[in-house]
């Protein structure tokens, strides 16, 4: 099995049914993406970051616990492996349940923006 292919191939599917617009099917559907996130290898999820923080961030507001959680593994928990893609994110909405997450991603930017000044 090439696990990359699979993995796009998952995502795709969780995507999907995030456009379905059920209530009761988004909030399933979220809490696969957290079984997802956490069951994938973290290097694998690097690449996938900023895609994975577009899909998720439009329900950041309504659906708080879960999106909170799934950023909050990714960012938070699991900055060391996953900071050097946090370049990848462009957008994080600014609501209450994700201060913490955008307070780290400012924090990175303003080092990442000082180590490329240095050099």
């Amino acid at each position: 099995w090439d696990h990359a292919l699979l993995h796009k191939k998952v995502l795709a599917i969780l995507r999907h049914c995030l456009q379905l617009g059920d209530e009761e099917i988004t909030e399933l559907t979220l809490s696969a993406w957290n079984c997802f996130i956490h069951s994938v290898e973290l290097e694998t999820l690097g690449p996938l970051l900023g895609q994975i923080v577009v899909t998720l961030s439009p329900f950041a507001d309504h659906h708080s616990a879960t999106v909170s959680k799934i950023f909050d593994f990714l960012i938070i928990q699991n900055k060391e492996v996953l900071g050097s893609f946090f370049d990848e994110i462009y957008f994080m909405p600014d609501v209450p349940s994700l201060a913490c997450i955008n307070t780290e991603l400012r924090k990175h930017s303003h080092t990442s923006k000082s180590l490329h000044q240095q050099l």
